[in-house]
């Protein structure tokens, strides 16, 4: 699951986007300067200024544009019908988002307001899962995970659950999940990381054949998978295999030189 925030892409219309964002930015601007408490103007401003953001290609530019955002849009929520209160905290929660970790309880804060004041975005719950798991806090990740799915079924949001079920002790529910996914997806990528969690699953529970047997699927489509062959590696260590333990750290190091890993344990 990636929501963070990118730079815009589609060429098609894009100067003419820009153009109009730009424009929209200096007569806000404009008006402000004259009424700065012009709720359309803040509310135009604000959108505008979080758009703009997006045309850029690094956050340290994207980062004004948001800062200008959030002091027209906090301005506008003082003075803003309560029908738009709801609205002007989904977008406020949505900005601190993108403005990274430390900001993650503001966006928290925001995002929760509006939910409570009726207004839910597209991606709300995205957002509060991201930040949920970023501070470690499976059971609130898994509450707005289970929210996301009832509305739409997405692999790639289930197997962020069955990794919080896990986390939780709901390793069952995780398993059953995962050897879903497996089952049914044509994304080999995600096919793979469902692997490497039921291997580390298996691995946690002292299930050293199981979890192998992950990682042999893996390495079948993959060889080179640095990182399958080093958690081999850690099997055959606990079964005192230490012929196909060193081989495989061997195999890990072949294809990733600087696996801290496999080299501390080569030494």
């Amino acid at each position: 699951m990636c929501i963070r925030d990118s730079p815009e892409t589609d060429t098609a219309g894009q100067e003419e986007k820009l153009t109009i964002l730009t424009d929209l930015l200096e007569k806000s601007q404009a008006l402000l300067a004259d009424t700065p408490l012009d709720l359309r103007a803040l509310v135009y401003h604000g959108y505008a200024s979080y758009y703009r953001a997006r045309f850029e290609h690094s956050f340290e530019t994207r980062l004004p544009y948001y800062n200008q955002a959030l002091v027209s849009l906090r301005r506008a929520r003082i003075i803003a019908d309560p029908t738009l209160e709801g609205q002007l905290a989904y977008m406020l929660g949505r900005i601190y988002f993108y403005k990274r970790d430390y900001f993650y309880d503001l966006a928290e804060r925001y995002l929760e307001q509006a939910i409570h004041l009726g207004y839910k975005g597209q991606e709300s719950y995205e957002y509060l899962v991201v930040i949920n798991d970023a501070w470690g806090n499976a059971e609130r990740s898994i509450e707005y995970l289970e929210k996301v799915l009832k509305e739409r079924t997405d692999d790639m949001y289930l197997f962020r659950l069955a990794g919080n079920y896990w986390k939780v002790g709901r390793t069952e529910e995780a398993v059953r999940i995962l050897e879903g996914i497996i089952n049914r997806t044509d994304n080999e990528n995600l096919g793979r990381e469902c692997r490497f969690l039921l291997g580390e699953i298996s691995f946690a529970a002292g299930k050293f054949s199981a979890a192998e047997a992950q990682y042999r699927s893996i390495l079948e489509k993959d060889d080179d998978s640095a990182e399958a062959h080093f958690r081999l590696a850690l099997i055959y260590e606990k079964k005192g295999d230490y012929v196909q333990y060193r081989y495989q750290l061997r195999r890990t190091l072949e294809n990733d030189p600087g696996h801290s890993g496999a080299r501390s344990r080569l030494r």
